[in-house]
């Protein structure tokens, strides 16, 4: 019974997963170099990156495109960046990530 829990715990920590202070990390380096900006091309690569924006990658890049940073915030392992229009009122839309 033992072995199996350390077999376990052995793959679980094998796996290239990034920890919470990693993704921290990043969301620091963001909150720095991109809240405050505005975004001008989003470039979306790869086949998994848009699959639950149903209209697609491309629509998806174009409602992101002009939208202003508005902050970089981390809850777990999930990092969104919230958007604001060009006018920089309210959020108007955010990217989401999961790290994991």
């Amino acid at each position: 019974m033992r072995s199996g829990r350390m077999r376990r715990r052995r793959l679980r920590s094998a796996r290239a997963v990034p920890e919470l202070p990693e993704v921290e990390v990043v969301r620091r380096g963001l909150a720095e170099h991109v809240v405050g900006r505005t975004i001008a091309e989003l470039e979306l690569r790869g086949t998994r990156v848009a699959r639950r924006h149903t209209p697609g990658p491309v629509d998806l890049g174009a409602r992101v495109r002009d939208q202003h940073v508005a902050a970089a915030q981390r809850r777990g392992k999930y990092l969104w960046l919230a958007l604001a229009d060009g006018a920089g009122e309210g959020p108007s839309h955010a990217l989401l990530v999961h790290w994991g």
